[in-house]
């Protein structure tokens, strides 16, 4: 009851020490329909792909493409899966570990958790109506990966739910955007949604 009554106490006092710092920005769990847009290193063309992504606070993230190639990310605390399903149903589909920078985009949500103000981790370089431009410090930066992000809103409210699109630019010159067809928040995720089971690996949701 003791040890119960002290991790409720201390899960109390981590939401408090987030609103506190203006953090209310980034809920705490949150579902979402996206359109990515990147450049194809081969080609040159731009091309896109649509999925799924699930979110819960701090370091879990579940990353679900179902088109053009079906693929499943997931990380959880300092552990990452990345599988991508066989072409013929009965084979092994292809399955990987702790992929390097794997926790890059799970890492960037959880700093998002510090609001949109001046934080350890990034300075907001540009603020307007519909857009906010964040620019990471240096060692968040080497650890993310990321340089910038422009947050873009639907509105002029600046809140996650309004989110139209993220545009990030990478250390290595990549560029990514999310674009958000929905974002819904969640209450509780499933106790499996971010547990990767070889034996068992999970399906992937279509359109």
């Amino acid at each position: 009851m003791k040890t119960a009554f002290l991790l409720f106490f201390f899960f109390v006092i981590s939401l408090f020490v987030r609103s506190s710092h203006g953090a209310a920005f980034l809920p705490l769990k949150f579902t979402a329909k996206f359109t990515q847009e990147y450049k194809s290193v081969v080609t040159g063309k731009v091309k896109k792909g649509h999925g799924y992504f699930d979110y819960q606070f701090p370091g879990m993230l579940r990353f679900e493409m179902y088109k053009p190639s079906p693929l499943i990310f997931i990380t959880k605390a300092n552990q990452n899966w990345y599988y991508r399903p066989p072409f013929v149903d009965g084979e092994l589909g292809e399955v990987r570990k702790n992929v390097s920078g794997g926790q890059a985009i799970s890492k960037f949500f959880d700093a998002l958790s510090e609001g949109l103000e001046n934080n350890k981790y990034y300075k907001i370089s540009k603020k307007e109506k519909n857009n906010i431009k964040i620019t990471f410090n240096k060692a968040s930066s080497e650890e993310l990966g990321i340089k910038e992000a422009v947050l873009v809103f639907n509105s002029k409210v600046h809140a996650f739910t309004k989110l139209k699109s993220i545009n990030l630019d990478y250390l290595d010159g990549k560029k990514n955007k999310i674009i958000f067809d929905k974002i819904s928040l969640v209450d509780n995720f499933s106790r499996l949604n971010f547990i990767f089971k070889e034996n068992n690996p999970p399906k992937i949701r279509t359109n």
